[in-house]
């Protein structure tokens, strides 16, 4: 049986970033972050929020870039 699909909130408390950056990623990479829609709530299965990881750390790391 799979978990409950994860809203942006629990995500960002999942990752320990802003839920706001959260919403950021998930607006700029939403080809590859595919979610649901349960009115003005989405949510993300949990092989989603594995990448929303991935994307967090790669920014993070770009940021320390510069």
């Amino acid at each position: 049986m799979s978990e409950a699909p994860k809203k942006v909130a629990e995500i960002a408390v999942i990752l320990g970033i802003p839920e706001s950056e959260v919403r950021e990623i998930a607006k700029e990479y939403e080809v590859i972050l595919p979610g649901k829609k349960i009115g003005k709530v989405a949510v993300y299965e949990d092989s989603v929020v594995d990448r929303f990881r991935k994307v967090a750390d790669l920014q993070i790391g770009r940021a320390s870039c510069r």
